[in-house]
Formats: structure tokens, sequence, C-alpha cells
């Protein structure tokens, strides 16, 4: 298997080297960044938990007002 620097994120997949490098250099400073950030970080389990209560509450809210906008017609 290639090592991290030996080829590139988009290799193969664009017909642009350019666009490939281009991409391989943002890619590669986004991924630094997010190691690099010393932000607390939440384990995957505590994140899916938290969107899903998330997600939940805004489909109860969407249903809440379906309800009044029908009792109101």
């Amino acid at each position: 298997m290639a090592a991290w620097g030996e080829i590139g994120v988009m290799h193969g997949f664009c017909g642009c080297d350019a666009e490939a490098e281009s991409y391989d250099v943002w890619f590669r400073a986004k991924v630094e960044k997010s190691i690099t950030d010393p932000a607390p970080t939440m384990p995957h389990n505590e994140a899916m938990a938290f969107v899903d209560k998330e997600l939940k509450c805004r489909k109860d809210e969407r249903l809440a007002e379906s309800i009044a906008q029908a009792e109101r017609s």
C-alpha cells in the first residue's frame, strides 16, 4: 500500500492533473488542520446520538407546525 505522500487523493479520478493536484493540496490541508486541532473531540457514537436527537426535534417541530396549520384550516 502506498504511503500518504506517494499517490494523490484524486489520482485517477480526474481528467485534469492540475485540478487533481489542487484538490489534493486542499484535502491534505484540511486533514492536517483537523489532526492538529486542539479542540476536544467527540466519539462517533456521541456525535451520532446528537445528530439523531437534533433530527428528531426538527421532525417533531415540522409535525407540530403541520398539525397547527391543519387545525387553522
